[in-house]
Parts: structure tokens; C-alpha cells; sequence
């Protein structure tokens, strides 16, 4: 009997339904996981506070700003509609908005940046007409 207890144990713990926090969110990477957390990755100097920010000379990558620059200034949609432009899917955009919300909430001086400012010169596409 003993043996039979173990296995139906350890079958219904494998088929059990994982609660909300120990779901995989497939947008969040494993840094922002552990930030999320609450461990401080800057303070033993393992992640450095750096945020990249694309250069604006091809058109895909004006896209990208532009993105970044609506995503400051709560426009999700124009974000969405930047992002499919370049090909990126509904679903790939909507998540690349997720994560962008959360280094932008992680690192206000970014959201400030843009934020309820007119849309720099370099992030603007010149018309092809």
C-alpha cells in the first residue's frame, strides 16, 4: 500500500493546476522576475540601473523609439500599430508593451523623458512622397 500512496501522491502533485504566482508569465524575463521579487540586483553591482536606447536611423528602429516614445505617454494602440508596422505579431507587440511599462516603471527618469513632450525630430519617419 505504501508504494501505491507514493505514486498517486506524486502523480496528482505533477497534474495539479499551478497557482497565479507560480505561473510563468511569458513576457517577463528573468531579471524582472527577481526584481519583481524584491531583490535589489544594483546593490551587489550585479545589474547595473542602464537602460539602452535604440538609435533612430533606420526605419525599423524609429519605430522602436516611437513605440518606447507613445508607451511614456500612455498611447498603447500607437505603440501596437509601431510595432506591427514592422512585423512584429499583435500578441509579440502587446507583450514588448508589457515589459516596456515595467522598465519604465522601474526607471522613471526614462518615462520623464517623453513624457507629455512633443515627439523628438530623430524618432519622426520622413515620407517616402
Amino acid at each position: 500500500m505504501k508504494r501505491r500512496e507514493t505514486i498517486i501522491s506524486t502523480v496528482t502533485k505533477s497534474k495539479s493546476i499551478p497557482s497565479a504566482r507560480e505561473r510563468n508569465n511569458p513576457f517577463e524575463s528573468f531579471l524582472t522576475k527577481l526584481s519583481n521579487q524584491g531583490v535589489d540586483l544594483s546593490a551587489d553591482g550585479l545589474v547595473g540601473n542602464i537602460v539602452y536606447q535604440p538609435p533612430s536611423d533606420t526605419f525599423e528602429q524609429k519605430m522602436i523609439c516611437q513605440a518606447i516614445y507613445y508607451v511614456a505617454n500612455n498611447e498603447q494602440r500607437k505603440a501596437r500599430d509601431c510595432l506591427k508596422s514592422i512585423g512584429m505579431s499583435s500578441f509579440n507587440a502587446k507583450g514588448w508593451i508589457k515589459e516596456e511599462q515595467a522598465v519604465q516603471k522601474r526607471n522613471p527618469s526614462e518615462k520623464e523623458k517623453y513624457f507629455q513632450k512633443p515627439m523628438p525630430n530623430e524618432f519622426k519617419v520622413d515620407s517616402l512622397n
